[in-house]
């Protein structure tokens, strides 16, 4: 395995969906996302609509920030950084300034914050080999990342946790959590697994607003 060394350096994208009460049609800017790698399933995957794009900084550092939304009254908030070691505790700091950031702009677009759904995907890559050597190498480290904890986890955590990976090809991995996952790519190609992510929490809320709902008629 090439460039495993004490730090894993890759990408961080952090997002949260968000119920608004606006009209999402009335905004000039929103434009239709295309996603090349995604399949046609035009009835199964709910298309994703652009509606801003801009560079912000936190901790000193670059980020992107995307405002995308699902019709009628979603809103999704995505911010990504490069970052060069993943696995740093400073990373968990990162995380909940990026988090109070996308509160801050679904705010602003009148979203209701009781239903709010969150998610990080930590992304690796360039690198050559079986990325099972990383969770061999650093498993305690990406469980407490995935489970936003600071203290030692027990072992069976930790192994209960790892225990949820996915592999397609010999050099990939997914490890994923009910909060975040883990991508490994020796080519980058993550997008179109954040959109799967984003649209399985887009879900997720619908069925919280939906209980909601049926718990008030009952």
């Amino acid at each position: 395995m090439e460039n495993l060394s004490g730090k894993m350096k890759g990408r961080l994208v952090v997002f949260l969906l968000g119920q608004t009460g606006m009209s999402l049609s009335s905004l000039e800017s929103l434009k239709y996302k295309p996603v090349k790698s995604s399949p046609n399933y035009p009835d199964v995957i709910p298309s994703q609509w652009s509606i801003t794009s801009f560079k912000s900084a936190i901790l000193g550092l670059e980020i992107g920030i995307h405002v995308k939304a699902y019709q009628p009254d979603i809103l999704v908030f995505e911010a990504s950084v490069q970052i060069e070691d993943l696995l740093s505790d400073s990373v968990l700091d990162l995380k909940k300034d990026l988090i109070a950031e996308g509160q801050k702009i679904l705010n602003q677009y009148n979203c209701n914050m009781d239903f709010c759904e969150e998610y990080s995907v930590y992304c690796v890559s360039e690198y050559k080999g079986d990325p099972k050597v990383f969770v061999t190498t650093f498993g305690d480290k990406i469980v407490s990342h995935l489970k936003n904890e600071r203290l030692p986890l027990d072992k069976e955590e930790l192994n209960s946790t790892l225990s949820y990976h996915l592999k397609y090809a010999r050099g990939d991995m997914a490890i994923v959590d009910w909060d975040g996952a883990f991508l490994f790519d020796p080519n980058g190609l993550f997008e179109e697994n954040i959109e799967l992510f984003q649209t399985a929490n887009l879900q997720l809320l619908r069925y919280r607003t939906l209980d909601k709902y049926a718990r008030s008629l009952s």
